[in-house]
C-alpha cells in the first residue's frame, strides 16, 4: 500500500430541496457504493447505480433526481449548474464518507531493482497519505464559490435535524445473500449490480434533450460537462 486517505464530508445534492429527513422519500440519488446504496435506500431515497461520469446527463435528462457526492466532485461534474439544491450536515462529519488507497501489486514491487523501491518507499506511507487528504480538501474547497457565483444557497442541517438522520435503526451486520455477494464483488464494479433508470435509457452518444430550466440550461450544461469530461479524459490517455 503507498497511501490511504479519505474524501471530504459527503452531500446531497437534488433538483428539490432536503431541509428534513422526509424529503429523501422517493428521491432518485445516485450513490457511489453499494454501502452507500443501501443507506440511501434506508433513508427513504431511491438509489441508483451508475459510474459517476454518467451524472451529468443522467441529471439533465432527469433519469435522477440528484446524487450524494463531496464538493470536490460535484463541481468537476457542474452539479451545482444542473441541481440547485445542496444539503449538508451540522459537524464534521456528512452523509457518508468514501476511504480510497494508491496501492501496488507486491510481485511487481518485488521485481523492482533497489533504487526504485527506494524512490517508492520514500515516496509513500504516512506523508503520501498527508497529501492525498490535502487534496481532497483543497477540492472542496470549490464548492461555496461555485453556489455563490450561481445564486445557490447550501442548507446545512441543524444538530437536532442531523442527529435524526444518525438515529435511523441500522441494519443487520450480515443480511441474506452477504456471502453471495461477497463472492461476487471481487469480479464485478458495484455500481454494474444496480439498476439503471428505465425511464430514460442511458448513452454517450445520444443527443439530450431542450431545456427550459429558468436557472441554467440543464441541456446546454449536461453538453458543456460531457465535453469538458472527454477533454479530461483524453488528456489523462495521453499521460498515461
Amino acid at each position: 500500500m503507498i497511501a490511504a486517505f479519505t474524501h471530504g464530508p459527503g452531500l446531497v445534492h437534488a433538483n428539490k430541496p432536503v431541509e428534513k429527513l422526509e424529503d429523501m422519500k422517493g428521491l432518485k440519488l445516485r450513490g457511489p457504493t453499494r454501502m452507500t446504496n443501501k443507506l440511501l435506500e434506508k433513508l427513504g431515497a431511491i438509489p441508483v447505480g451508475m459510474p459517476v461520469p454518467a451524472v451529468p446527463e443522467a441529471l439533465s435528462k432527469h433519469a435522477i433526481d440528484g446524487a450524494v457526492v463531496p464538493w470536490e466532485v460535484s463541481v468537476p461534474l457542474c452539479i451545482p449548474e444542473l441541481v440547485h439544491h445542496h444539503t449538508g450536515f451540522s459537524g464534521s462529519r456528512g452523509l457518508y464518507t468514501f476511504f480510497m488507497v494508491f496501492a501496488m501489486n507486491k510481485a511487481k514491487y518485488d521485481s523492482l531493482p533497489n533504487d526504485l523501491k527506494k524512490v517508492i518507499d520514500d515516496n509513500s506511507g504516512r506523508e503520501a497519505s498527508r497529501l492525498a487528504g490535502l487534496a481532497m480538501d483543497k477540492g472542496d474547497e470549490a464548492g461555496p464559490p461555485a453556489l455563490a457565483k450561481i445564486g445557490d444557497k447550501q442548507t446545512i442541517l441543524d444538530e437536532a435535524e442531523t442527529q435524526r438522520w444518525k438515529d435511523m435503526p441500522p441494519r443487520r451486520s450480515r443480511p441474506p445473500g452477504s456471502r453471495k455477494w461477497t463472492a461476487r464483488a471481487s469480479t464485478e464494479p458495484s455500481w454494474s449490480r444496480m439498476p439503471r433508470p428505465r425511464s430514460t435509457p442511458m448513452s454517450t452518444t445520444s443527443s439530450l434533450p431542450t431545456s427550459t430550466d429558468p436557472l441554467s440550461s440543464k441541456a446546454g450544461a449536461g453538453r458543456a460537462c460531457r465535453g469538458r469530461l472527454t477533454s479530461i479524459t483524453r488528456k489523462l490517455h495521453r499521460s498515461a
